[in-house]
């Protein structure tokens, strides 16, 4: 049995395209990393995903899906290893919220149908 969950949100599994960019700034380029489909999960506050490694607190953008995709401002929280990459979503946008709201309704639909 598990001990108590610190998640403010549930988490559901993540099996769409998911693209972290790292802004540019003036001691780097711009950075993008895709993360690996079907290697994370998402909830309300962030999501999880195996990319290529990031530094702790690096400020990102994350984009998830092709078709209206779910786009929101982030800060990475956790680097793992293997590139298992923590992000907590920081601004979302009124627009956005809707779409991760509608994405994860949907994705919590798959999951009971398939089980």
């Amino acid at each position: 049995m598990e001990g108590p969950s610190l998640r403010s949100a549930p988490r559901i599994a993540l099996a769409l395209p998911v693209v972290v960019r790292v802004p540019a700034s003036r001691k780097r380029r711009a950075k993008t990393v895709r993360g690996k489909k079907g290697s994370g999960n998402l909830s309300a506050g962030g999501l999880l995903v195996q990319a290529e490694k990031l530094p702790l607190n690096a400020t990102v953008h994350v984009k998830i899906g092709v078709r209206a995709a779910f786009e929101a401002e982030g800060v990475v929280r956790f680097a793992g290893r293997g590139g298992v990459l923590g992000i907590e979503f920081t601004f979302i946008n009124s627009v956005n919220r809707k779409r991760l709201d509608k994405l994860i309704a949907e994705l919590t639909r798959r999951e009971i149908l398939a089980s």
